[in-house]
């Protein structure tokens, strides 16, 4: 399978890459992430995690509170790492990155 970086997302001093599933396809499919319009992907472990973001943001605010957060035990106990840019809440895209890394 083909890899491209598409562009990098910053959060604070971390530097984070994003890469189109199938440089073939490009960056038209899959989710934009909210913060700089670079694609997720659409693969089925990043379709259930953007599932169980929209589930713990009760308030449908588009980031997840620690008090959200309290509803799963594991993400509660790694808010900080899973909050990169360490802004209080977990954005979607961050999520998503902890979910594949756990």
């Amino acid at each position: 399978m083909k890899t491209q970086i598409l562009s990098g997302l910053v959060f604070g001093l971390l530097a984070l890459p994003v890469y189109a599933a199938d440089a073939t396809r490009g960056a038209a499919e899959g989710a934009d992430v909210a913060a700089g319009g670079a694609s997720l992907g659409t693969s089925p472990d990043t379709a259930k995690a953007v599932k169980s973001f929209t589930t713990l943001d009760i308030n449908s605010d588009g980031a997840i509170s620690m008090s959200e957060a309290k509803t799963m035990k594991k993400l509660t106990q790694k808010f900080k790492n899973a909050d990169i840019n360490q802004d209080g809440k977990i954005q979607e895209a961050e999520y998503v990155r902890f979910s594949m890394d756990e």
